[in-house]
This record gives C-alpha cells, structure tokens and sequence, in this order.
C-alpha cells in the first residue's frame, strides 16, 4: 500500500549460508573493499563474514544482532561507500549510528559488495539485493522480521539504498538470478540515505547550476574519463559518461528514472551537506521532487555549513532516522 505522503523540507538546525567467505581466482591488482569486522559491538552478537553469494569474495556480511530485543528483529541493512572502488564494511558497524541501531532493538547486516576494478556496474547493485535476498531467505536462522527492513547508506553507499528502494517492485539490471534467491523480494520499507548521489551523468551539471560557496569552481568533474564513477559506471578508465558506448549503462544507473515506475515506495529520510564538493546536495534536492510525485513520505535534511562525510551529519541526522525507522517498523 502506497504511503499518504507529505514531504519535509527540513532546513538544518545549526547547520543455508556458509560462514567463510568463497574464495574468487586471484587478481592481485584488484583492490577488493576490506572485509574484517571488530570483535563486537556494543549491545549486539556477531556473526561475521557470512557469505550471500559465491561469485566473489568480497560477497559476505557482517550480521550484528541484538541483545537485547523483540524476535523476530527488524532488519538495518547498511551499505558502506568508497567512491566505489574501495571503501570498508568495518566503518558501518562503528560508531554512534551502529550502536543506537542495535541498542533499538534492529539487527544490523553491514554489506560488502564487488567494487571497481574488480567488477564495473551493475555487479555491485546485484550483490546488495542479493544480499537483501539471502537475509530475507533466512530470517528464521536468526530471527528476523521478514516483513521489516531497511536500507542504509552514506556516499556511494546511499545510492545502493535508494537502488534498493525505488526498485524493490519491479524487475530490473540489478536482479541477477545466478547470485541465489531469486524468486525472494529485495524490497524495503525505508531508506536512510546520507549525501548519496542518484545520477552520476548529472553531477557536473548540477554542480555548475547549484554551486556550493565551498567550491564553486573547484568541485570534481564526474562524468570525465577516469574518474571514480565513470570508471564504474562506464566499465573502464578511458570512456567518459558523454561517451555513447556507456550511454545505456548512464541511463541504467539513474536512479530517479525508476520512481514513476514503481507502483509501492518505502519511507525516505535523506541528509546532506550544503558544502559538499564531491556529490551535489541538488542530487538529493532532485530524489525528494521525484519522490513527491508520487506521494512518497519523505524528510530533506540539507546541513548547512558541512562538507561531504562530516561527522555533524551522523550526528545530527541519525536521531531523526531512528524516528523514521521506529514509525516504519511499529
């Protein structure tokens, strides 16, 4: 049932498995995103680096679940960044964000996916809602509520939870049957999405018609060849996103196109950072219009004065998603 909708524009106030990963064949130039995990987590039991599929190694997660709580547990699936070609999982089970999950009483699955060089998009879209599958085949081996997840990410890994978000009711690029599962649902019921971009073919334009004071001539060109995103959004370093060989894969990657197709949305709350240099806070701006046509509960948070991963964010913006998750969930 589609959620009676009203958008917040909130400006900011200071502002089955396996246990061992599969091993891969050997590539030693690939830089595969770091799988360790800390021994523990306040207030949560860890199952670590449970593989969800076998087509790399990096596809495992990191299973936090409370120790306090209500079975069966809702579920926070949290999706890490790193410009997607890099980036760790450990950083997502750290810190005030992770703690206050499982201290609700929310098992937290922290995802590794296939980065750059090692696998160009989609893979890394097809290893999150493979994984989404897998804890949803699986929920009765450790408790979890089936019926309740949501996606959380910062950074690239914002897009991977607005992907799992506006896609969960229709076929896609990003289905792949092979990585298991694949008559299970990859939907969720709300997504938490921190300074994530949502078409990486816009970014440059944006940034020239939205500038941030922080870098009105020195922000980076995205769509450029050899940059972060068109080395995985284009499948190489020497094709740029105007190139016409990687128009389809552009296209494929915008994520705003798959909104007026989705018949059921989840619940959105999304913050960024108004000197944020690396992804354009009108990337956001852009995601909350989308949403509101078609009605879509949702909270914009634009933090004044921080720039792209500052602390202030979680800070400031984690509160107000655990508000959103507890409405969602109960």
């Amino acid at each position: 049932m589609r959620a009676r909708a009203t958008i917040l524009a909130l400006a900011c106030a200071a502002c089955v498995a396996p246990k061992s990963s599969p091993q891969a064949a050997a590539t030693p130039e690939i830089a595969f995103a770091e799988t360790r995990v800390p021994a523990s987590l306040a207030g949560a039991t860890v199952q670590p680096a449970i593989a969800y599929a076998t087509a790399s190694r990096a596809e495992t997660l990191d299973l936090f679940l409370p120790q306090h709580g209500t079975k069966p547990y809702p579920v926070v699936v949290r999706i890490h960044g790193g410009a997607l070609r890099a980036g760790s999982p450990r950083a997502d089970s750290q810190g005030p964000a992770a703690e206050r999950i499982v201290a609700a009483g929310y098992a937290l699955a922290v995802v590794n996916y296939r980065v750059a060089p090692e696998a160009p998009f989609p893979a890394g879209a097809r290893d999150v809602k493979a994984a989404v599958r897998f804890l949803r085949a699986n929920a009765a081996q450790w408790d979890l509520d089936g019926t309740r997840f949501a996606a959380w990410g910062a950074g690239a890994g914002g897009w991977f939870a607005v992907m799992l978000g506006v896609t969960g009711d229709q076929a896609t690029v990003f289905d792949d049957a092979s990585l298991g599962n694949p008559v299970v649902s990859s939907a969720v019921q709300a997504v938490v999405d921190w300074y994530g971009p949502t078409a990486f073919a816009r970014m440059d334009a944006q940034n020239v018609e939205h500038p941030s004071v922080a870098c009105r001539d020195t922000y980076p060109r995205h769509s450029q060849q050899g940059t972060a995103a068109s080395t995985w959004v284009c499948g190489d370093r020497g094709t740029s996103m105007a190139d016409p060989a990687c128009s389809a894969a552009a296209r494929a990657s915008d994520l705003i196109a798959y909104i007026p197709k989705a018949r059921v949305l989840p619940a959105f709350t999304i913050a960024h950072g108004g000197d944020d240099c690396e992804i354009p806070w009108w990337q956001s701006v852009e995601l909350v219009e989308a949403l509101k046509k078609k009605e879509v509960i949702a909270t914009f948070n634009k933090v004044s004065r921080t720039v792209h991963g500052d602390p202030q964010i979680e800070v400031a913006d984690t509160p107000r998603a655990l508000e959103m998750l507890a409405k969602v969930f109960h």
